[in-house]
Formats: C-alpha cells, structure tokens, sequence
C-alpha cells in the first residue's frame, strides 16, 4: 500500500486523504450511537411471567409508571405497575430481532411456499377472532337505587348470550362524593339530608352478587375494577376474587353498617351482639372474594378492621403473601386508630396484594390481564344502566313535586276553601302513591310504603267527610301522628 500525502490511506482503490476521513468516520459513529440510544428500551419481568417491553417513564417509593407498545397493535399506553409485582427490570437494553418481538398467533411463519401477497393476508386471522372480547357492566352510583339487583338481570341474560371472554365490572359508587343533586329526604320524619348515601339494602347487594356467580357460566371471567368504593358499595368490592383499581380510588367505609346496628341497640351488651351480626352479613358477601386457589387465612382480620372502628390493622409477609392483624402488631402499621376503621388507598391495596393492580383506563387494565388485543362487545349494559339511571330520577322529581303539592295544600286545609284544599292535598297524595308503587327506587329513597301512603288517603278521606275536621292527616305511619307528610 502506497502513501499519497501526509495522513493519506488507500482504502481498496480508492485514496482518501486524512481530512476526509476523519468527519466521515465521526459522523458514522455518531449516527451508531445515536441509533443505537434511540432504539433502547427497558425490560420488565413481571411475577406472573410476562415480559414488558418499553419506556420507564416515571417511578415512585411503590410502582413504575411504563410506557408499553403492543407489538401486535402499535398502540402505546402508559401503565402503573406494583413494584411488588415486578420480578426484575433491565434498563436502556437493545431490542430484540423486530421478527422476535411478534407474538406467534399473530405472525404466522413463512412455511417456504411461494404464495402471494394476497394469500399471506388472507390467512391472518382479523381482530375481531383473535381479540379477547370484553363486556363491560357499569355500577355507578347509588346502593338500592342507581345499582339495583332488577335491572342487572336483564343484564346477565346479555352477557350469556354475548358469550364475552371477560366481564369487567366498573364500580363508581362513593358516600364521600355528592353523585346526585337532590338530597335525601325522609318523607315520614321530615328529614332532609343534603348529601346523597349509599343504601344499606342486604337482600339488594345478596341478589347482585349471587347472580353473578350462580347464573353466568364459569368460563366466562369476571373481574371488578374499582374507581371508588365508599360505604356500601365497599362490601361488593371485595365480593370479587380478582379487583383492580384506578389510581385515586378509595376502599372502605364498611364500619357505617356495623355503627347502624350497634346504635339501634338498646344497651352496651345488646349493641355488640348487634354489631356481631353485623358484621357476620358482611363477611358473608365479602367471602365471595376470596381466591378459591390460594385463600388467605388472616382475611377476616382485614374486613374486620374495615367495619369494626375500634379495630387496628397491620400487616406482616408470609413470603409473598400479605398477613392481616387487626391490631399494630404487624410489620406495616396501616390503621393504628381505634376510634376509626380502616379506609385503604389504592396505592396501598396494590402494595398489599390486596388488589391486582392500578389501572387508570382500559387499555391498562387490558395489560395487566395479559391482553395483547381486546375488543369491547357491545351489549346492552352501558344504555341500560344510563336508562334506569335517568328514568327513576325523573320519577323521583316527580314524586318530589307531589310531596310538595301535598304539603302545600295540607297547610291550607285550616284557611279557606278547606274541602277543596283536602281533595288537591288528596289528589297530589295519590300522585305520589302511583310513583310509590312504580319505583321500588322512590320508595327506598323516601323510606315509604304504599301500604302507608293508602292509610293516609283513607284518613283523607274520612277528613273530608268530616266536613275537612280530623281524620289524623298530619300522620305519616299509619297510627300515632305527629311529625308525618302534613308536618312539613
């Protein structure tokens, strides 16, 4: 090899002077390297044997925020997973072969043959076969009225027909948060409360949960996803062996049933034996959602440190299985007040296995199912319960209205045109009892019966006849008086 100047190399038979070279050798290795970071990704491996792979984007004392690309779908979502649940993390690694990262029931390999284009997609099987089906059933709103056991019914014989693969169960039901706009109003003691609550209605929350699990067969898989559950609705949260969580969600507020019935009780010694029961209907609905295939013995200890008040909680590692105390004699204290019972975070439901996990939208709660690819069936369950939702506020405005009629005209009986002011006071009465008997929803809300709405009418009645003088219309249970319909 020849030199041809200072600094000057033949590369084959080609002379490049030194000047040349070395910009040309820099941009090449700057274009590597930059290639080579751009093209680097992070790796988790997760408990459960899953393989991730995409872009850390955010990490806390407890989860790592993951931007994840579905190979097979190019759609990239963000997901929040437990460190708890994470077996190892490799970071800035170079991917894989792009033919490796292809799931196999997606990429069919090339058999050899000679075929076509046209052929080849043909044989790719299309999403709507391949894809996981989802069927997805709102319970939103109030115990015992927005979330009811009759409307579900109807639901179930969707979901059996539809044949979904999965069935996700979206709770959004909170005590703490203000979902209607009308307060509760006690027509018989004339109370007006300005925050809605969740009803306290057993056989209710007994029938939902009892037809989920008899009537849909077992193939098909159910999983809660809590967005909140405050009060009641927190009973048909651990009513599910598998339950996921958004990430502001909220778990608790058991204790208000167990305080209910202690405060119906007539002494200390009566009041816990009251609150035994209790607590014993609450452990029944909430033992559904213990894992048949790997039970956790100190369970009982967490829901009782949910509902009791004077109950601590704590939790100690059996390996990788979370052990409950109702006390603080745990390795984690959580709950150390024991004039309060336990209200869990999401964060700490997901740290303490409680949950299966935070996910904030359906893509993510997808990931952590395993599901590359879903498709969400279309039933009938969103319109239905949006339906009801609507259709028995409407009835209850109405009903509101005829209580306020009612009202109206009793308050005149005493002035002038008495008879008169009596058949309107009757004819907003009987208003009221035709929504009464319609909407079971009504009912509980006004914590009234027909049967009590007709002992008033019959003493309308006898009122008028009575040329407008008593007949007990100022009474609201059907004996007694005081503090009734005509009170207010």
């Amino acid at each position: 090899m020849d030199c041809h100047g200072l600094g000057g190399v033949v590369l084959g038979e080609f002379a490049v002077t030194g000047r040349i070279l070395i910009p040309v050798l820099l941009s090449l290795l700057s274009v590597f390297v930059l290639t080579s970071l751009a093209a680097a990704e992070d790796v988790i491996h997760t408990s459960d044997g899953r393989v991730l792979r995409g872009e850390i984007v955010g990490e806390t004392e407890r989860q790592i925020i993951f931007r994840y690309e579905d190979p097979s779908l190019g759609i990239k979502t963000n997901i929040r997973l437990p460190k708890s649940a994470i077996e190892k993390i490799e970071r800035n690694v170079q991917p894989v072969a792009a033919e490796q990262d292809q799931p196999v029931a997606d990429t069919p390999a090339d058999s050899g043959n000679d075929t076509n284009a046209e052929g080849k997609e043909e044989s790719k099987p299309s999403r709507s076969s391949s894809a996981t089906s989802f069927y997805v059933v709102p319970f939103k709103g109030q115990i015992g009225t927005d979330i009811t056991a009759r409307i579900y019914e109807e639901i179930i014989e969707d979901i059996k027909q539809q044949r979904p693969d999965v069935v996700i169960l979206e709770l959004t039901s909170s005590d703490i948060e203000d979902v209607f706009s009308e307060g509760a109003v006690d027509i018989i003691e004339g109370e007006y409360k300005p925050q809605e609550r969740n009803d306290w209605d057993k056989k209710n929350m007994q029938d939902i949960r009892l037809m989920f699990n008899d009537d849909l067969p077992r193939d098909i898989e159910q999983v809660i996803w809590v967005k909140n559950a405050v009060g009641s609705s927190s009973v048909l949260a651990m009513a599910w062996p598998d339950m996921y969580m958004s990430p502001d969600a909220k778990l608790g507020g058991m204790d208000a049933y167990v305080r209910m019935y202690r405060n119906a009780a007539g002494d200390a010694h009566v009041a816990a034996k009251f609150g035994d029961a209790a607590f014993g209907w609450l452990k029944g609905i909430t033992d559904y959602g213990i894992d048949p295939d790997d039970p956790n013995e100190s369970r009982d200890k967490l829901i009782e440190a949910m509902a009791k008040p004077e109950k601590k909680l704590s939790v100690s590692w059996m390996g990788r299985k979370p052990w409950w105390r109702a006390t603080t004699n745990g390795d984690k204290i959580i709950d150390p007040s024991d004039k309060a019972a336990a209200m869990l975070e999401a964060w700490q439901c997901e740290d303490f296995c409680l949950s299966d996990g935070t996910a904030e939208t359906l893509d993510d709660l997808a990931v952590l199912l395993g599901e590359r690819q879903y498709q969400v069936v279309e039933g009938i369950a969103a319109e239905l319960v949006q339906k009801h939702h609507e259709d028995w506020r409407a009835a209850w405005e109405k009903a509101m209205k005829a209580y306020s009629d009612f009202q109206m005209w009793m308050g005149r009986v005493n002035g002038p045109n008495a008879m008169g002011n009596l058949r309107k006071a009757e004819s907003s009465l009987r208003r009221l009892l035709v929504l009464v008997k319609k909407w079971p929803e009504v009912q509980a809300k006004m914590r009234i019966t027909p049967v009590q709405l007709e002992i008033l009418l019959e003493r309308l009645k006898e009122q008028r006849k009575n040329g407008g003088r008593g007949g007990g219309g100022n009474s609201g249970r059907g004996g007694g008086g005081g503090g009734g319909l005509g009170s207010r």
